[in-house]
């Protein structure tokens, strides 16, 4: 749900004050600060501002009472304006004021969080400059409905799995998984890249050479990269002849309620979002995932399927050393896996909305969030 829609949603609950002489706002906090400034509220009779932690101090031009200094039987109306304390003041009252005029619960089920908090759909729409690029994503909008896929990542779970058990299924590998012994018989579907991010050590031409190999290996599939690599890819024309997309990400951080590949989308701290971000837009029902270990944390090292050094950018982290294990302070990855399952509740949150089961296939790991289950039982 975008911002715009949440008003609409809080103007509706306000429709009731029409008429009334005398209306209170229960609450001085942002909240109420995002009503004034989003709503129709001032159409309304605001007499006054009731909040106990923060009465007589002026808010938006009105001395907050406290509520036992009220004479509610002039009030003809209340709204509630504390998100987390709705359900309290409420009981208040209707308990100890025995409150019976009009009561507005700003609240609507199943909200999570404050109004305000959504984005705008409006602030969501992409530079002119890759409107067409990214609004051709439109395309694949349930067009996978109803069926199931297996996002494919790299972890060394992925040793122990029998993957040509996936030949003729929708998958959606990542990053270097053309590096799998299977790969040609599994085949993807979909081939999503992470964005590329350029440090001393991950160079733009290590960069450049990373997409060359992925071109030659990955065979005939559709590829997702971020529009940050469009002029890398136009400029030294490469995937000429090959089926090319791309997603425009927003800064991490920002929380998502909705999945539209045509707008901005939710930038990813691990590739594997992205797929889910993909699998979900295109209606698959059930999304698998295989080899999303997660585990860096508790075994100090970021292992793959693979070895390390038989990749072109194995030795680019500055934060792995040659043998995968993480070096120095965890202090980057607290954070980093922290925003991982934040990103994955997201996907879990807005997936459950559709209808969308996301498993863990994965064998061992660490990723909680999901139901585990056993990848030999699925075929």
């Amino acid at each position: 749900m975008y911002l715009e829609e949440c008003i609409e949603k809080v103007n509706k609950k306000l429709d009731v004050l029409d008429g009334k002489r005398c209306i209170a706002i229960w609450g001085a906090s942002e909240n109420t600060v995002r009503i004034f400034q989003y709503t129709s509220i001032f159409k309304y009779n605001i007499k006054l501002i009731i909040d106990n932690g923060k009465h007589g101090s002026i808010f938006w031009g009105k001395t907050v009472v406290a509520s036992d200094e009220v004479k509610w039987d002039v009030i003809d109306a209340v709204v509630i304006s504390a998100f987390y304390k709705e359900d309290e003041i409420f009981d208040e009252l209707t308990t100890k004021y025995r409150f019976h005029g009009t009561i507005v619960r700003l609240k609507w089920e199943g909200q999570k969080r404050p109004f305000y908090q959504h984005l705008m759909k409006s602030e969501l729409q992409v530079p002119s400059e890759y409107k067409n690029v990214i609004e051709d994503n439109a395309k694949f909008y349930n067009l996978h409905k109803g069926k199931r896929c297996f996002v494919l990542c790299t972890g060394s779970s992925v040793r122990y799995l029998d993957l040509k058990k996936l030949k003729g299924e929708y998958s959606i590998a990542v990053s270097n998984f053309y590096m799998h012994q299977d790969y040609n018989i599994v085949k993807p579907s979909i081939y999503c890249m992470p964005q590329l991010t350029y440090t001393d050590k991950f160079t733009k031409e290590l960069g450049k050479k990373h997409l060359e190999k992925v071109e030659q290996e990955a065979g005939d599939t559709q590829f997702f990269f971020s529009i940050s690599e469009r002029d890398l890819i136009e400029e030294n024309l490469l995937y000429r002849g090959k089926r090319v997309n791309y997603l425009y990400f927003t800064p991490m951080g920002q929380e998502y309620e909705e999945v539209d590949l045509t707008l901005k989308t939710m930038g990813v701290y691990s590739v594997p979002i992205m797929c889910l971000e993909l699998a979900i837009y295109m209606g698959f029902e059930e999304i698998y995932l295989v080899g999303t270990d997660h585990d860096q944390l508790t075994n100090g090292r970021y292992d793959y399927f693979y070895e390390r050094k038989d990749n072109l950018v194995g030795h680019a982290d500055k934060d792995i050393d040659a043998d995968g294990n993480i070096i120095g302070s965890y202090k980057r990855f607290l954070p980093w896996i922290f925003g991982i399952w934040e990103q994955y509740k997201i996907m879990k949150r807005i997936a459950a909305k559709k209808g969308i089961c996301i498993y863990n296939a994965t064998r061992g790991g660490q990723l909680d969030l999901f139901e585990r289950v056993d990848f030999d039982t699925l075929f």
